[in-house]
């Protein structure tokens, strides 16, 4: 019977996913591949798919109860609950931001603010507009998804929201 919630949560990972597999596609075309946004939102669309995968397992792993009344069955013994709760209870404590799936919505939300930065900063440059891209911006761009993705880390290590509020 765990097959099915199993199912399930494939399903709607993969129904979910759609929409950001379709973006990727088209920031691979090569028009869109030299741009110096396009690394900002390649990072946004694979944090935003592994969000969606630790958000559906979180659910089906917590709401158990709700899952037995639709389906007649509870959903905690799937492979992906045990992995969750496995990976949860016994992974290295390095290991266990990643399994949060605050951890991406940090990182989404720092790598927008670097992103409006960087935005701003090419528009204003008027140098800029008329002349090729220089590689130093994509560098910047590469800088600025790992600088997010530390902080993002960071954030959840140590239990710190964006706004320092708790």
């Amino acid at each position: 019977m765990s097959e099915t919630c199993t199912l399930l949560a494939l399903f709607i990972i993969v129904i979910g996913s759609i929409g950001n597999w379709l973006c990727l596609c088209v920031f691979a075309r090569k028009k869109l591949r030299s741009s110096i946004l396009t690394p900002f939102f390649v990072a946004l669309l694979l944090a935003d798919s592994i969000y969606l995968i630790f958000r559906v397992i979180k659910i089906f792993y917590y709401q158990q109860t709700f899952f037995q009344r639709l389906l007649s069955q509870a959903c905690g013994s799937s492979f992906l609950t045990e992995f969750y709760g496995y990976f949860t209870q016994f992974a290295p404590q390095l290991f266990i931001p990643f399994a949060h799936y605050e951890f991406y919505i940090r990182f989404s939300l720092l790598l927008m603010s670097f992103l409006a930065i960087q935005r701003a900063y090419d528009v204003c440059k008027p140098s800029n507009r008329f002349l090729e891209q220089k590689s130093s911006s994509r560098l910047w761009s590469y800088i600025f998804i790992a600088i997010a993705f530390i902080l993002s880390y960071l954030f959840e290590f140590f239990g710190l929201s964006i706004f320092c509020s708790e």
